[in-house]
């Protein structure tokens, strides 16, 4: 069995992955994103969480064997005042998924 881990499930690109990427008879992909509304398919296990808190990796429980990272700060467009948000997502979680043994 192939377990892929798609960050940013709910964005443009990563909703449009999870159906092609979970096609496969052995394949599971685990969804992760704020908002998990509308990801609902077959193979695709739903993990609600916030990539931008400290320790959301210690949530996945199980190896995964391939990682699409699209997670992004929804506060992009906030700057500078979203900066810090944007630096946990998109810096800080890249670095905690990195860690993951």
């Amino acid at each position: 069995m192939t377990r892929i881990l798609v960050t940013g499930a709910n964005g443009y690109i990563g909703n449009h992955l999870l159906y092609p990427l979970s096609r496969g008879e052995r394949v599971v992909v685990k969804a992760v994103s704020r908002n998990a509304v509308g990801l609902e398919r077959e193979r695709v296990e739903l993990v609600t969480m916030d990539v931008g808190r400290q320790g959301w990796t210690e949530a996945l429980e199980e190896p995964v064997d391939t990682v699409i990272h699209l997670a992004q700060s929804s506060r992009y467009r906030e700057f500078p005042d979203g900066a810090a948000d944007m630096v946990r997502v998109n810096i800080d979680a890249t670095l905690e998924l990195l860690a993951v043994e």
